[in-house]
């Protein structure tokens, strides 16, 4: 959720979650009994690596902003902290409900990020590329 993140701890999630990751989760989530409303978001959610590379730059998003690595020169172009976090997801649930607009994230979109997630977890149990 934007939080920063305790480098000593590293490893830590992945210890935790070995061969339970979905009870815990489940009871992380709303309504579980672990649930916790997210802390005040201090930057933006990053997964990790990103490089959009393009005619004159190449863009780096940080949780802080968007880093710009241009022809003759390096910035960042802050970005302030959300002040809901994944606002933009509830926008579009709330214009799809309320005024009909048709979401970005439609069911063909969930369907092709389902087929993605199964296609990863078959690529490791099968030690393949799965091709889609």
């Amino acid at each position: 959720m934007g939080a920063r993140k305790d480098p000593a701890g590293y490893g830590a999630a992945r210890r935790a979650l070995q061969g339970e990751e979905m009870q815990l989760k489940n009871q992380r989530n709303y309504g579980g009994p672990a649930f916790a409303p997210p802390a005040e978001q201090e930057a933006h959610q990053h997964f990790g690596e990103v490089i959009v590379s393009c005619e004159r730059a190449d863009l780096r998003p940080l949780p802080g902003g968007v880093m710009v690595y241009a022809d003759g020169e390096r910035r960042l172009e802050p970005l302030p902290p959300p002040q809901v976090p994944r606002a933009e997801v509830i926008d579009e649930l709330y214009e799809a409900v309320v005024n009909g607009r048709a979401p970005l994230h439609g069911g063909e979109w969930a369907m092709a990020t389902l087929e993605v997630c199964l296609a990863i977890l078959r690529s490791a149990s099968e030690h393949r590329d799965i091709a889609l």
